[in-house]
């Protein structure tokens, strides 16, 4: 008979240094905080707001391709930082050999922030993805979707972090 703990295999992709390709578009405009609405009258706001949509609206964001070292530790911990930030909690959603989520949320008097990753290994050198990010501030959200397309590089990461 066994005893003890059955852990649930983890993401089952290659440590090492990766190349993650995202792209997103962005719908809404970014809240304004309180100190730029001060500033600004209704017709003002309205109009800066209109435009930022208009110009969201009309373009997706250009690729953007980083490099990042990705260790186990920081994959079972969903690529959360090794200090959360204030006002936020991380949630691994789901964390199997072949998907990982992770979902954070946070929140201040200011707003609140919703951030979801999720990933598919197509094997252990190839992922796929998407992204979900909210914010809202004084009634107003902006929304942020976008694709990841990561393949990794090699076992040594050099010097990216």
């Amino acid at each position: 008979m066994m005893t003890g703990f059955f852990q649930q295999p983890k993401f089952n992709v290659k440590t090492g240094l990766w190349e993650q390709t995202m792209v997103s578009h962005i719908t809404g405009a970014p809240p304004l905080s309180d100190d730029m609405k001060a500033q600004l009258t209704p017709e003002q706001q309205k109009k800066m707001a209109d435009a930022m949509a208009a110009s969201n609206a009309s373009a997706a964001q250009p690729p953007h391709t980083t490099r990042v070292c990705m260790s186990q530790d920081k994959m079972d911990r969903g690529f959360a930082e090794e200090a959360n930030r204030p006002g936020c909690t991380q949630t691994v959603v789901t964390n199997t050999p072949t998907v990982l989520e992770v979902r954070q949320e946070c929140s201040n008097p200011a707003g609140k922030m919703v951030i979801t990753l999720h990933y598919k290994a197509l094997n252990r050198e190839t992922v796929t993805g998407k992204t979900h990010f909210e914010m809202t501030r004084a009634g107003q959200t902006m929304v942020s979707d976008g694709t990841i397309q990561g393949k990794w590089i090699s076992d040594s990461c050099g010097d990216v972090k």
